[in-house]
């Protein structure tokens, strides 16, 4: 159950959750999880707030908060002021920076009042009343953080933008939520600054597969790509490397030679599945540019099955994908489960003329961004095959074709 927002950087980064383990009490709080950091690193400057009384629910030292006055790295044992009965083992808390709480702070604690009639878009907390009218509005957020009719359920952990904030009453108005908050449920109130979008929280490593985020142009000159990434394949004179210089990014070219091909993937690093039931999505965002579209090029994902992407292989139909692949001057943005689906997206692209390309993959289709604008979506032929990316251009109808990767990034969420 979530007592504190999960999606919130006072969560992920300066608060702390555990559980109270034998050796707790009215002063001390155990946890043998919480080791490692240095002797006194919490003392005076950190709060111990019990979430949950496990043995007897609603009762103190639920939701009492006290001041840390010393830690102890080697048991993760810290002393606090008294609470008004024992913690004891199993009884979950969080360790909040005393910053965090201040006014004028990320966040806010309260509880809504007694008596407060169920509402999905008004809230009553009068413990967070006088902070000036209109205090709130827009650029704070609230969560219900405990359901206390129904712990675990919602409208528990859900979190809703504040239109409107009433100073004389702690009265707020929020966007709707799915389910009535009402008496004594808990609350907090967020700054939107402390809260993470799913792709931070997804590079930040806090959750989702393995994310990958290479930015070329910051790489030193002449050199291939990190060999712990990419796979890189050069025939004859072909050639896939990093510059610093006027290219400023991974230049992969196909060479002189008729069916050259050069190119570079992650399938040995990176595997992504797009139908993992933690995820909701998959995304590949590049920016790029091609010197040549009447040569051949093909960029995305690629299905795990194919160990060689040259780049005539981007669009075929027998194995998964979600890509671009471009032959003379026509750029087709193509999906396979089996079978493909192709829209034709060559007036996004230009000779020299760097783009931004975004592809994301959902259970229900796989839809294309250039330069922030949605430019198809693909609905029938959606892949489920494990995939990693790729990039590759091949001497076709004569072209040397070249591509200028400046980064990629790819990231589950």
């Amino acid at each position: 159950m979530a007592y504190f927002g999960t999606d919130t950087i006072l969560y992920q980064q300066v608060a702390f959750r555990g559980t109270a383990q034998a050796g707790s009490g009215a002063t001390t709080v155990v946890d043998a999880n919480l080791v490692d950091f240095e002797d006194d690193f919490f003392n005076d400057k950190f709060y111990i707030k019990v979430l949950h009384n496990t043995n007897s629910v609603g009762n103190a030292p639920e939701f009492e908060t006290r001041l840390i006055e010393d830690y102890a790295t080697a048991t993760g044992t810290f002393t606090v002021q008294d609470f008004s009965a024992a913690v004891e083992t199993g009884d979950p808390f969080e360790i909040i920076p005393a910053w965090a709480f201040d006014k004028g702070g990320l966040g806010y604690t309260g509880k809504c009042g007694s008596g407060m009639a169920g509402s999905l878009t008004t809230i009553v907390v009068p413990s967070l009343s006088g902070f000036g009218n209109d205090y709130f509005n827009t650029i704070y957020k609230l969560q219900i953080v405990k359901n206390a009719d129904g712990v675990g359920t919602v409208p528990e952990g859900e979190i809703v933008d504040i239109t409107d904030y009433v100073s004389s009453t702690g009265t707020f108005t929020i966007d709707t939520l799915s389910v009535n908050a009402e008496e004594d449920d808990d609350v907090i109130i967020l700054h939107k600054d402390a809260i993470l979008i799913p792709k931070q929280k997804v590079f930040m490593g806090i959750n989702g597969q393995v994310p990958l985020n290479e930015y070329f142009g910051t790489v030193g000159g002449s050199v291939a790509p990190d060999t712990a990434i990419w796979t890189v394949v050069e025939d004859n004179d072909a050639s896939v490397q990093v510059f610093f210089s006027t290219t400023k990014g991974c230049l992969i070219i196909a060479g002189t030679v008729a069916a050259n091909d050069g190119y570079m993937f992650t399938r040995s690093s990176r595997n992504y599945d797009p139908t993992d039931s933690n995820i909701i999505s998959l995304s590949l965002k590049t920016r790029l540019k091609v010197t040549d579209l009447t040569g051949e090029f093909g960029f995305g994902f690629m299905d795990s099955d194919n160990n060689t992407p040259t780049a005539d292989t981007f669009d075929t139909a027998a194995q998964h994908h979600a890509t671009i692949h471009c032959d003379n001057d026509i750029v087709n943005f193509s999906t396979s489960e089996g079978t493909n689906e192709t829209t034709d997206v060559s007036a996004q692209f230009s000779d020299n003329t760097l783009v931004i390309v975004e592809i994301v993959i959902t259970a229900s289709d796989v839809k294309l961004y250039t330069d922030g604008t949605l430019r198809a979506t693909h609905s029938t032929r959606v892949p489920t095959n494990y995939m990693y990316v790729a990039y590759a251009a091949k001497n076709t109808n004569g072209i040397t074709t070249g591509i200028i990767v400046r980064y990629n990034e790819t990231w589950p969420q």
